[in-house]
């Protein structure tokens, strides 16, 4: 999913140029997937939820800041992060 979202990222940016939302969108859909690689427990074989928000926490200082990231790019990003939150 969040590499969907970095290809669409990735065509729109070759589209339109470097615009700073799409570039700050696809910094931040790297990020995640950083964090989300980070977080994981592999002898529990699951996420620690406790790493992950921390991590959210230090990386974009709140759930919703990481949330405007995606969605400052339209519909690609609104859809994108409502994947992650579901």
């Amino acid at each position: 999913m969040l590499k969907s979202f970095q290809d669409s990222l990735t065509i729109k940016q070759s589209q339109n140029g470097l615009e700073s939302n799409l570039q700050k969108a696809s910094a931040a859909a790297k990020e995640l997937q950083n964090i989300l690689n980070g977080s994981w427990n592999e002898k529990l074989e699951q996420l620690n939820l406790d790493k992950f928000n921390n991590s959210i926490i230090k990386t974009y200082g709140s759930v919703a800041n990481l949330r405007d990231t995606f969605t400052n790019t339209g519909t690609e990003g609104v859809q994108a992060f409502m994947k992650l939150s579901s």
